[in-house]
C-alpha cells in the first residue's frame, strides 16, 4: 500500500513539474529584453521572474514578483 501512494504522489508530482518546466519554456521562448544597461542583471531577474510565474500566478506583475523574491531568499537561506 505504502509503495502504490509514493508511486502516485511521484507520478502527481512529476505532471506538475513537467507543467512548471513547461511554463517556463514558454516564458523564455517568447522573452524578448526590453531594456538596455545592466543587462545581466536584468535577465537574471527576468530569468527568476519567469520562474516565478511558472509555479503559480500569483507571483505575476510587481507586487507578486516581490512576494517571490521573498519566497526564494527564505529558500536560500535554509540551505546555507
Amino acid at each position: 500500500m505504502f509503495l502504490k501512494c509514493l508511486k502516485e504522489q511521484n507520478e502527481i508530482w512529476d505532471s506538475i513539474m513537467e507543467e512548471v518546466v513547461s511554463k517556463f519554456k514558454e516564458y523564455v521562448e517568447t522573452y524578448k529584453p526590453k531594456h538596455t544597461g545592466g543587462m545581466e542583471s536584468i535577465f537574471v531577474k527576468d530569468m527568476l521572474y519567469g520562474i516565478g510565474i511558472a509555479i503559480d500566478d500569483k507571483y505575476k506583475f510587481g507586487s507578486g514578483f516581490d512576494l517571490w523574491k521573498k519566497e526564494l531568499q527564505k529558500y536560500i537561506e535554509v540551505r546555507r
